[in-house]
């Protein structure tokens, strides 16, 4: 069109139209050489896609390569169109995934894929990638997006022999004691492979990859924690003062502790490190506390050799109450500054006193005795800054009363206002270690545990706040832990329950079709979520059921459970069968009965079975029904 456009005359329009059309006809017609340039043009355009692609991965260089042997082999010009306008699609959708780190470009990516697959059983099985990719992490999206690019340019052959390969490398990192139980089951999942569709292969791999995991994480973990509890140990060596000592005890077997609920290395590492910080920390107090103490008895000695030489008995004993009290003030100071400010202070008091005691002397000798008083209330006692700002403050203002009457009425004011303080600095101290307790964001608590603990711990502050009792107080925070430890080791032992629940359930039976993986997952979520060992007994029974109904179904009269025992097909649950068993009769243990009363039970369950196995697996149960 552009060349007639151009044409100066009739007799050159007439020429290229005459070509074009010649040439439209040999593209219609599929002449030798015009395929060639169809593919030399396609595989320029994909080139072009793929050079728009900022990465170093060799994805999009897989797709292309993939694309142009596809084209070279295309037959016909349709062909090369539809495998060019897909390779486009695919790197369109990769370089999104890619360039800008897009997940769900990435889920974009693997369903596309089925444009350029030469598997017929390749679209379902990326259509579950792409699904598992859109629900994960961006990291575990792209390996899933590797995955699939690899896996759709395999034979079936080839297909299944990666995964095994896989599946071997992680078979070859089995601790000795774990060999036996990961044999078992690469095994049974290679024998599970056979004449399966490749996504049924796939979820065969992805079920023993995770079991292999997490034998391979339980042998990780366990060495973790013995490396763990090693390094912990060592926190303390070398420590001499037996307080430090004790407190860094007290510290590594709070961690030991925490590391018996440890699911990871990670974990493992952390608790490991925090105990670190803090015996460092209790051993830094104690040596900054070793050098202040040694300023305090030099402080102290100053403060003696105030009223060292005061012969008159009766004014030194008045003076000494004032020095005692500077004592204790030094005794809780938490710095050479506060120090300097109490020595000082205590040098005008002494001053004061003396040129007052010639004056009035019963007024002197009254707020000597009420300085005594007020340091008397510090005794024993670990205080907030305010409570003592309140002592401090009362006895400047004592001292600086005219009257015996002024000096008891600021004494009794600065009682009143410390004992509110101080209890009120008690329902702090108190609340803050309760708070302590409180599971933190890396628990691995289940959430009814962590719910149960902090609402003991809630119910314990609000008791806090209506005593004004100390002794009262450190009961309600004892009972408050102990209520929580135990909540914890309750929890613990859930756990376990719940893993060795979900273990006979996986292993319960052989058959391996979509509906047993369907109920197999559907109630290991629900015994993962269970509160109780009884919810979790029942959901285990309950599956144990639909297990044997499908068994039923499908022909198989019994199956092998983690026990080494046998579970008849009947829709008796496990626990019955495996009870059955134990009695010592030889006769193989089935509750499937015969006659009319077996076969009313049947037809009862197959409005059940028709939901739980879908349509095909009930036609399949139809027949075996009709078999009986």
């Amino acid at each position: 069109m552009e060349a007639i456009g151009q044409a100066d005359s009739i007799e050159k329009i007439n020429d290229e139209l005459d070509s074009a059309k010649e040439d439209i006809q040999n593209v219609i017609d599929q002449k030798d050489g015009v395929l060639d340039t169809l593919k030399e043009n396609a595989k320029k355009n994909i080139d072009e896609a793929r050079d728009a692609i900022q990465t170093e991965s060799q994805l999009p260089d897989e797709v292309v390569a993939m694309a142009k042997e596809q084209i070279d082999a295309a037959d016909s010009a349709k062909t090369i169109q539809s495998i060019k306008t897909v390779s486009k699609e695919i790197l369109a959708n990769m370089k999104s995934a890619l360039d800008e780190k897009s997940k769900s470009s990435v889920s974009d990516t693997i369903s596309s894929l089925r444009g350029i697959s030469l598997n017929k059983d390749d679209p379902d099985l990326l259509v579950y990638m792409a699904e598992k990719a859109s629900a994960a992490e961006y990291a575990d999206a792209c390996t899933l997006m590797e995955a699939a690019v690899e896996y759709v340019s395999l034979s079936d052959a080839d297909f299944k022999d990666v995964l095994v390969d896989d599946m071997k490398d992680v078979l070859a990192d089995a601790k000795e004691d774990k060999a036996e139980d990961a044999q078992k089951i690469f095994d049974e999942a290679v024998s599970s492979m056979k004449d399966v569709s490749r996504l049924n292969t796939y979820k065969v791999y992805e079920n023993a990859m995770t079991e292999l995991g997490k034998l391979k994480a339980t042998d990780e973990v366990s060495a973790a924690k013995k490396e763990a509890e090693a390094s912990l140990d060592k926190l303390v060596e070398g420590i001499t003062d037996k307080t430090v000592k004790a407190k860094a005890e007290d510290i590594v077997a709070k961690a030991k502790e925490s590391l018996k609920d440890a699911k990871t290395v990670e974990e493992i590492n952390k608790i490991v490190e925090d105990a670190a910080g803090k015996v460092e920390k209790v051993k830094k107090e104690a040596s900054d506390a070793e050098k202040l103490e040694k300023k305090k008895k030099t402080y102290q000695a100053k403060l003696d050799n105030l009223v060292k030489n005061v012969t008159d008995s009766e004014l030194k004993t008045t003076l000494s109450k004032i020095v005692d009290s500077a004592k204790a003030d030094i005794s809780n100071a938490t710095s050479e500054e506060q120090m300097n400010e109490i020595l000082t202070k205590a040098k005008n008091d002494i001053k004061n006193t003396t040129v007052e005691y010639s004056k009035n002397k019963a007024l002197a000798t009254k707020k000597a005795q009420l300085i005594e008083k007020l340091t008397s209330l510090a005794d024993g006692k670990s205080l907030s800054s305010e409570a003592l700002s309140i002592i401090s403050q009362a006895k400047t203002d004592i001292m600086d009363a005219s009257t015996s009457e002024d000096a008891v009425s600021i004494y009794n004011t600065a009682v009143a206002s410390f004992k509110e303080t101080y209890v009120n600095d008690l329902h702090t101290s108190y609340k803050e270690k309760l708070d302590a307790l409180a599971p933190d964001a890396s628990s691995t608590l289940d959430d009814t545990t962590k719910a149960k603990i902090n609402d003991t711990i809630t119910k314990a502050k609000e008791n806090i706040d209506k005593t004004s009792s100390e002794d009262a107080m450190k009961q309600i925070y004892d009972q408050a832990e102990k209520s929580v430890s135990l909540l914890k080791e309750n929890s613990s032992s859930l756990d376990k329950v719940k893993e060795d629940a979900i273990n006979e359930l996986k292993n319960y039976t052989t058959l391996n079709t979509e509906s047993v993986q369907k109920v197999i997952s559907a109630y290991t979520n629900k015994i993962q979520s269970a509160t109780s060992e009884d919810q979790v007994k029942q959901y285990l029974s309950d599956a144990k059921g639909l297990l044997d109904k499908l068994n039923a179904a499908a022909g198989i009269t019994s199956s092998t459970d983690q026990n080494g025992g046998t579970s008849t097909g009947s829709t008796a649950s496990g626990t019955d069968v495996q009870s059955a068993s134990k009695k010592g009769d030889d006769t193989p243990t089935s509750s499937v009965k015969t006659g009319d009363e077996n076969g009313f039970n049947i037809i009862a369950s197959v409005a059940a079975l028709i939901v739980g196995i879908g349509a095909v697996g009930a036609l399949i149960y139809m027949k075996f029904f009709k078999k009986k």
